[in-house]
């Protein structure tokens, strides 16, 4: 009797999870070196309506997305240093879609949904964990940068140091850096520049 009363009113007792079978998927089962997390999840596309099936992973520093499990050509990533990952308070659950965003006060908002609220809650934690951890040791905002194309002119590139590596983008909201410099490697030296 209380099933089928969840069922007349799932919308209104469980956000229509009450009779999704048992998911036994776990978010580090298809880790690869240097992963945290991996699996499918759909993202909305910035600035659109329409919604893609990616495959995800989540490194030490990043959240990055392809279009298949073999990992060979990243489509983008998205920082998770200062993020926050939580359940959509603009869509509602609907069967197999367990809305959730990650949002960071300089990147902006992405809008995800997984399969199962299980599957959704493990994303929002590890991304949340990391992005704590992340947040002891990493820097980011605006920097001048010399190179690329022409060696000498200096440009303005939003940047993420995360200790050992600084990622550095053409705008805070765009979906792959333009490189990643080694700090270990790097030779680094003090200068002012001149008007």
């Amino acid at each position: 009797m209380v099933d089928l009363l969840c069922c007349c009113f799932k919308s209104l007792c469980c956000d229509g999870d009450c009779f999704e079978p048992k998911d036994n998927w776990q978010i580090d089962a298809e880790c690869r070196p240097g992963e945290i997390g991996a699996g499918w999840l759909y993202k909305r596309g910035k600035g659109s309506a329409v919604w893609g099936k990616r495959y995800f992973t989540l490194t030490e520093t990043k959240l990055i997305y392809y279009t298949d499990p073999d990992r060979l050509v990243a489509r983008g990533e998205i920082i998770i240093a200062g993020a926050q990952a939580k359940a959509s308070s603009t869509r509602s659950n609907q069967r197999k879609q367990f809305y959730f965003t990650i949002n960071h006060p300089e990147c902006g908002l992405r809008e995800f949904y997984a399969k199962s609220s299980s599957r959704r809650s493990q994303w929002m934690d590890k991304i949340n964990d990391q992005s704590n951890k992340l947040m002891t040791h990493s820097v980011y905002g605006k920097l001048l940068k010399q190179g690329g194309i022409n060696k000498n002119i200096w440009q303005e590139r939003w940047c993420l140091s995360t200790g050992r590596f600084i990622d550095y983008f053409d705008s805070a909201t765009d979906n792959q850096s333009k490189g990643t410099i080694d700090l270990i490697s790097a030779n680094i030296r003090e200068f002012s520049l001149k008007d």
